[in-house]
């Protein structure tokens, strides 16, 4: 993955931040055996999301927690958190205020391509 290697070549540099330097960092975890543990993960950060636009806040979701699972500095880390042995992470949200000259999130409006929506 390109992405992968450039998160390498950053991090052997020391100036990699995977949150991109947000002030909060929300790491989301769920039961291991739990069916839909990654679904229920991701509406719960998407409602994050749109809670945080809603207070004028910019947020990413990042998901690179989730292949650090099996590193024991990191497991040690979390379970020093709370993280609990039958516990796994499957994303994390970063928020802060946007990057942009207003300090707000882009709001533009896309316009509708394809299909027409009707309400009935």
């Amino acid at each position: 993955y390109k992405s992968l290697k450039n998160s390498i070549t950053l991090s052997r540099k020391g100036n990699y931040s995977f949150c991109y330097t947000a002030p909060v960092l929300i790491v989301v975890a769920n039961k291991k055996e739990y069916g839909n543990n990654m679904a229920d993960v991701a509406c719960a950060v998407e409602n994050m999301m749109l809670a945080a636009n809603e207070l004028d806040l910019g947020s990413c979701y990042i998901n690179q927690l989730k292949w650090l699972n099996e590193d024991p500095t990191l497991l040690s880390y979390l379970r020093g958190l709370g993280l609990k042995e039958d516990e796994r992470v499957y994303a994390s949200v970063a928020i802060g205020y946007a990057d942009t000259e207003s300090g707000l999130p882009n709001r533009t409006e896309t316009p509708r391509v394809g299909n027409e929506v009707v309400y009935v």
